[in-house]
């Protein structure tokens, strides 16, 4: 381990636990962090620690705006790019409706007018654009329900990944051995 590039983080220990700890030489980290482009903390995220997913976005849009794109264009770009992106977080997050609200406004704008900060009127609503090509949408994907899917697959893997470390503690020290179905979400000290 490189311990410049290390940070250890402590928790349920006193003051004395963790300072015998730090002799070991490495720098005791605190919360939030980041960690590959991911913000980490002990809470709920708000809707200002979407930030910088929400940036990256407009910075997309900005520098795409300068280009002359067409229509069919700029509606691969939101689903190849910018859906890429949203995955990444998706899977990780449940992200709050006013961060998929703000989304999906940015890539109507940009979609209807080549830019995500010109005003444009929107041809069609964002709902009839999420649905399938067969049923007359642009085959974008609905950013809530596929949040919602991709939160599911937690749950898959839950049950189906014996060797995953993320699992196997998740099973033992969240769900005690209790139904995952029966379990008071209101007590869970997880959001996700």
């Amino acid at each position: 381990m490189n311990r410049s590039k290390t940070e250890m983080f402590t928790a349920g220990l006193n003051n004395v636990e963790t300072l015998n700890l730090s002799s070991l030489g490495f720098t005791i980290g605190s919360m939030p962090i980041r960690y590959l482009g991911l913000p980490l903390m002990h809470r709920k995220l708000r809707l200002s620690d979407y930030r910088p997913l929400l940036e990256k976005i407009s910075g997309n849009f900005n520098s795409w705006s300068a280009k002359a794109l067409t229509f069919a264009g700029r509606r691969q770009l939101i689903s190849s790019v910018i859906y890429g992106m949203i995955n990444f977080w998706a899977s990780a997050f449940i992200l709050p409706k006013g961060c998929i609200k703000t989304i999906e406004g940015l890539c109507s704008r940009f979609l209807w007018g080549g830019s995500e900060t010109k005003k444009c009127i929107s041809k069609v609503s964002w709902n009839i654009v999420c649905l399938p090509k067969t049923e007359g949408g642009l085959g974008l994907r609905d950013i809530g329900r596929w949040n919602k899917t991709l939160c599911l697959k937690l749950i898959w893997f839950l049950f189906s990944n014996a060797d995953s470390l993320w699992a196997e503690w998740t099973r033992e020290y969240r769900l005690k051995g209790e139904n995952f179905w029966a379990i008071d979400e209101s007590k869970t000290t997880s959001s996700t």
